[in-house]
């Protein structure tokens, strides 16, 4: 039989065991740290994912405008001139052209600077850019498409984005 070693005593909270570990205990703070502030981009980009089509700060590279504001899809996105700020007036059939872009899911986490959620008349969330309601376009069939740019006599726009707005 295998000699028994002696077991070593139990400590207190406030006791240190070696001269090391205040170093080992400030190494593991600043791990931890560390990865707090490499992981927080991760954390705040699915605060901002309204349902499972957006991401509000995303482009999908160049259109003939330049970049714009699209879903996780590559679906562009538009603003409507008639709508104010904070307010859609897209309703009824408007809306199922112009679908409105849902916030339904939206957990009150963090917002983009640019990027706010607005209530609907009828109760609904909706992404909104610079406080103006965000739309799909209905007739807009793959990713990249801008068909409803400068519809309704130039009153839809896609939402262009420049390095800054990131």
């Amino acid at each position: 039989m295998p000699p028994r070693l002696p077991m070593a005593e139990p400590r207190r909270a406030n006791e240190l065991v070696s001269e090391e570990e205040p170093i080992a205990m400030s190494m593991l703070k600043s791990a931890a740290l560390a990865a707090c502030v490499v992981l927080a981009p991760f954390a705040l980009n699915a605060a901002f994912m309204a349902d499972d089509d957006i991401t509000p700060f995303e482009v999908d590279g160049y259109t003939t405008e330049g970049p714009v504001l699209t879903d996780r899809k590559g679906f562009v996105l538009y603003t409507f001139d008639r709508d104010t700020p904070g307010k859609s007036t897209c309703t009824g059939a408007c809306a199922e052209a112009w679908p409105p872009v849902s916030a339904a899911d939206y957990n009150g986490g963090a917002k983009g600077f640019k990027l706010s959620v607005i209530t609907r008349d009828d109760g609904t969330k909706q992404w909104a850019w610079e406080e103006k309601p965000l739309y799909r376009y209905s007739k807009d069939a793959k990713p990249g498409d801008i068909l409803g740019h400068n519809q309704g006599n130039k009153t839809w726009h896609v939402v262009p984005i420049s390095g800054h707005d990131m």
